[in-house]
């Protein structure tokens, strides 16, 4: 096969989708630049996703008239002059790629004015290509209208997945940029709705409020280090509320977030449990002591190794721990053991060497799906021969149940997750008016989610009243609740947004819904109330497997145990 040289269009695209991967690419580029160019008021519009237009408006130095054509031109930049300023890189943007990768792949205006111009100035600009050039009425500043994103690029398009999830990647691009830099305001606009309007502060608590409610700090710890040439700022979760998986985690540096899992593990590690930390951590260094120029699109960065930032984000996150009172590891916010105390069973658990499944046990096997032996003929009876006189519980996690063939060990979370999640599937929940209503105020990329999915949530029985901005009451729950919190209402959100399909969404609702209201491990039992649970979940379509695919019970055979007792 011969080898050619790429047609300069053809690299021009290419280059273009390396920076610019979808909507979010084009806002984080837009506000670097206004963040870069002084502005402490931005404005941020967004349309179809996105894909239909995006403006970014800002109060910045705006752009002299005969620089406008040159700043979409490649690698042309007013923020570095020579290799020797890419050791201490203290602006957001510095390669010279942003304007002219959006414009490659867009149809792209420009409209800015400097305090030295007695008017603005406006370039249109399609595929890259300078259109018009023209005075206008402008105030001091930029803006910057991308629209028809990806055009000249239909495959991208086509697969950018759905406008919401473009739109609510966007909002949370938007969002993470007000984070890093409270001293500038930030309004957000998404299809005419107003998603953010945030006032400058120089207070970063303040600004956490602003986006995530006054009642933020109800569950964090302030952060507030110096060290010799770092300082740390921001929140960790109080030790007593770690959640089960990580909703909320985020790590800036110098103003930009960043992946940095080495610094994700010394947050672990200051913790030392099994349960997720939520944390919003701002790191602020000298920019000679660290490398941002190792990824396409600036999202990881390298310390210099005698900053030992492993020990220093340990060692202030550990220190804000002890001085709330330290972490207490016997028992998890969920009721369930921790693994310091399941070491103190006085016995092995050991695998049985014939189990195929992942969710091996000690002895006996997990009941498949249509399991057809006879052995477990008296489990597919509707009325199944168990009476209060042969259940137990242990250790608060499991029911044992005689049946005729052997026994049951139930997980009494996993089979009222089954049962749960069924009754939901059939729409059987009804509306639990709440004692006390929940105030909640939305995250900007969960207004999108709740907007769009409002009237299912309706349907499963929850209830709700408008309050103005971000902020809803929740004044009703599905009756499958015993208690319900703000954070159960967040992981529902989240749980449809992680998916990409309709009906992915709907199971990941009402498995995470069932999660949530099922019988936690801890919870004591009364023999009344084993007995209907066995009951309600052999009354399910598929009762031997909970939602998330874990089984709900072991059965022990008479004849595996008369082996294992050398009966046999």
């Amino acid at each position: 096969m011969k080898i050619r040289k790429l047609d300069p269009e053809v690299v021009k695209r290419i280059a273009a989708g390396e920076v610019i991967e979808e909507p979010s690419s084009v806002v984080r580029e837009l506000i670097e630049n206004s963040i870069d160019a002084g502005a402490t008021e931005i404005e941020v519009e967004i349309k179809g996703g996105g894909l239909g237009l995006i403006r970014v408006t800002d109060n910045g130095c705006g752009i002299a008239k005969d620089d406008i054509p040159l700043a979409v031109q490649r690698h042309t930049t007013s923020k570095i002059e020579s290799a020797e300023d890419l050791v201490s890189i203290s602006t957001l943007g510095f390669r010279g790629e942003a304007l002219y990768s959006i414009s490659s792949v867009s149809k792209m205006v420009i409209r800015s004015r400097t305090e030295d111009e007695d008017v603005g100035w406006e370039a249109r600009f399609d595929g890259g290509e300078l259109k018009e050039l023209k005075p206008i009425p402008h105030p001091v500043g930029t803006t910057i209208i991308v629209m028809d994103l990806f055009f000249n690029l239909p495959v991208r398009r086509r697969f950018m997945g759905s406008r919401m999830r473009t739109a609510r990647r966007a909002i949370e691009k938007v969002t993470e940029y007000a984070l890093a830099h409270p001293e500038v305001g930030f309004k957000l606009v998404v299809d005419g709705r107003e998603m953010l309007n945030l006032m400058p502060t120089l207070d970063f608590r303040e600004r956490l409020s602003q986006i995530y409610g006054d009642d933020f700090w109800d569950d964090m710890l302030v952060i507030e280090r110096n060290f010799d040439r770092v300082r740390i700022i921001g929140g960790v979760s109080r030790p007593d509320r770690l959640k089960e998986s990580p909703v909320l985690q985020m790590f800036f540096v110098n103003g930009r977030r960043v992946k940095e899992n080495e610094l994700r593990a010394a947050i672990y590690r200051a913790y030392e449990t099994g349960l997720y930390p939520q944390y919003i951590l701002f790191v602020d260094v000298n920019p000679r002591l660290i490398d941002v120029n190792i990824h396409p699109q600036k999202l990881e960065v390298r310390f210099d190794s005698s900053l030992r930032m492993f020990e220093k984000v340990m060692k202030t996150v550990k220190d804000a721990i002890q001085a709330h009172g330290g972490i207490s590891f016997q028992q998890t916010p969920q009721g369930r053991p921790t693994d310091t105390n399941r070491k103190q069973l006085p016995f092995k658990i050991i695998s049985s060497s014939n189990s195929q499944s992942k969710f091996s046990m000690p002895v006996g096997e997990q009941l498949q799906l249509g399991e057809d032996s006879a052995q477990s003929d008296d489990m597919k009876q509707p009325n199944m021969p168990v009476s209060p006189e042969h259940l137990f519980q242990v250790h608060d996690l499991y029911i044992v149940a005689q049946v005729p063939s052997g026994i049951l060990l139930i997980d009494q979370h996993a089979a009222h997750e089954r049962i749960i999640y069924e009754k939901l599937r059939s729409r059987k929940a009804n509306t639990k008016n709440l004692l006390f209503p929940i105030l909640y105020t939305f995250e900007p990329g969960e207004l999108k989610v709740f907007e769009a999915y409002r009237d299912l949530l309706d349907s499963f029985g929850f209830k709700f009243r408008d309050m103005s901005g971000r902020s809803i009451v929740i004044e009703g729950v599905p009756d499958i609740y015993r208690s319900f919190s703000r954070d159960d209402f967040r992981e529902i959100l989240n749980s449809l947004s992680i998916k990409h399909h309709l009906p992915e969404r709907m199971n990941e609702l009402l498995a995470t819904m069932a999660c949530k209201a099922a019988i936690k491990a801890g919870k004591k039992m009364s023999k009344q109330e084993m007995m209907q649970l066995i009951t309600d979940l052999f009354a399910c379509e598929t009762p031997f497997f909970c939602p998330h695919g874990r089984p709900t019970m072991i059965r022990f055979t008479l004849e595996e145990l008369e082996k294992r007792f050398g009966r046999r």
